[in-house]
């Protein structure tokens, strides 16, 4: 093989090898992006997600600050209950009456 032989391979193994190094930065610098672009959409939906959590505990706060215990210590809720007390015999605020007020039911 003469000089000149010598350097066509030379050059044909470094453009060959500028290729694939080219490819695979190209290939490298892709799943960046796309790992950027997700991590981005994933602290959109966290943020909305907190933003919910916080909507739904301000209702939840809301709608607690509409209770209040009953005047009565102990609620009848045998079968004809008295219209009257109703809601205090289930649902949301009989198990609010439960945790926070001293109140006995009679089921």
């Amino acid at each position: 093989m003469n000089k000149r032989g010598g350097i066509f391979i030379s050059l044909l193994i470094v453009a060959a090898a500028l290729a694939v190094g080219f490819y695979f930065g190209m290939k490298a610098n892709n799943q960046d992006i796309k790992v950027s672009e997700l991590e981005s959409q994933l602290l959109q939906k966290d943020g909305t997600i907190n933003e919910l959590q916080n909507k739904v505990q301000e209702l939840n706060n809301e709608k607690i600050q509409d209770y209040s215990c009953p005047d009565s210590d102990l609620i009848n809720c045998m079968p004809l209950v008295q219209e009257n007390l109703t809601k205090y015999c289930s649902g949301e605020y009989h198990d609010w009456i439960v945790e926070s007020c001293n109140t006995t039911f009679i089921f």
